[in-house]
């Protein structure tokens, strides 16, 4: 798959893209940090984290990179693959508000589509069913160039 790109003196440039077999995987990020993928499906996305035996700044880190996991496997879900590519997170934000007890699960919902952005609303909630956190992030959608 390649790509045109304009450069600075507005020249064009060709890029080989990866193929979705090429990209990096997240599994050793996701066991490192004791993520497990639950499922994903008409934009929708669900992540659980392991609980520790203590919060911690791990545990915070831990849900933040599942809110971002759960926010790109949500927008993926949500595009037309024949004519659509993903492009990348434009941004993301996560209010916690309480402390979670034992694991967490985050569940990512597309909340709106435009041309170039999928919205994606984020929630976060504990062992007891309580909501502790709530996000929302934009992702980057690009229309496929025909070559």
């Amino acid at each position: 798959m390649l790509r045109r790109l304009r450069t600075e003196n507005n020249q064009v440039r060709t890029q080989r893209m990866a193929k979705p077999e090429e990209f990096a995987s997240t599994l050793q990020v996701e066991d490192a940090l004791g993520i497990e993928r639950l499922e994903a499906t008409n934009g929708m996305a669900r992540y659980r984290v392991k609980s520790l035996n203590e919060y911690s700044r791990c545990q915070t880190l831990a849900i933040t990179t599942a809110v971002d996991l759960a926010l790109v496997r949500a927008a993926s879900t949500s595009i037309n693959h024949e004519t659509e590519e993903m492009n990348g997170t434009v941004e993301y934000n996560v209010s916690y508000f309480k402390t979670p007890i034992g694991e967490s699960i985050v569940t990512a919902n597309v909340s709106g589509r435009g041309a170039y952005i999928a919205v994606v609303e984020v929630s976060i909630s504990d062992t007891n069913q309580t909501v502790f956190g709530l996000g929302r992030g934009t992702y980057s959608v690009t229309t496929k160039k025909k070559l």
